[in-house]
């Protein structure tokens, strides 16, 4: 799990910094807004790799149910981050 972690912000690292690179100069409202959200966009990237890679870890019913409502509770926080930002 630790590895998907690591592995999903590296990804977002390399992508924000490309995609910033390539869309920029062309679209330079995107600027303000990526930065803006460069820390929301992080924990949906670490959400998604986390709830992809769940399934390969061998849990407990009760470990995956904990899991479970964790993704909920983070789930319904980025929505609410988003709706801030």
């Amino acid at each position: 799990m630790a590895a998907a972690v690591v592995a999903a912000l590296i990804a977002h690292k390399i992508a924000s910094a490309f995609l910033r690179r390539v869309l920029e100069p062309h679209f330079p409202v995107l600027g303000p807004v990526a930065g803006k959200t460069h820390r929301v966009r992080q924990f949906a990237i670490l959400i998604l790799a986390l709830s992809l890679f769940r399934p390969l870890a061998p849990l407990s019913p009760a470990a995956t149910d904990i899991f479970a409502r964790f993704f909920l509770a983070s789930f319904i926080l980025l929505i609410g981050w988003l709706a801030i930002v």
